[in-house]
């Protein structure tokens, strides 16, 4: 049985309630992932799917080089939030 898991749980509750540069509302950890892929390609799981509303899931089972290129795809996305 694995002791662990090569993922991460993070809060998107700050971007909760903020709009994409289109308008759209961020209601629910969902909304926040579907923006993320839709506007940098990054795939993120909603929290809500594991019972953390509020929170999404990420793979860091990545090189350091791809690691800090999704970081970096994550950031440009909520900088886009309002």
């Amino acid at each position: 049985m694995p002791e662990g898991a090569f993922y991460a749980f993070a809060s998107c509750e700050n971007a909760l309630g903020t709009r994409t540069p289109e308008g759209t509302l961020i209601n629910s950890d969902g909304d926040f992932c579907r923006f993320v892929l839709a506007s940098e390609g990054l795939a993120l799981v909603p929290g809500s799917a594991f019972s953390m509303p509020g929170h999404f899931r990420l793979s860091y089972a990545y090189s350091d080089a791809e690691l800090s290129d999704g970081v970096a795809r994550l950031h440009r996305a909520t900088a886009m939030l309002a």
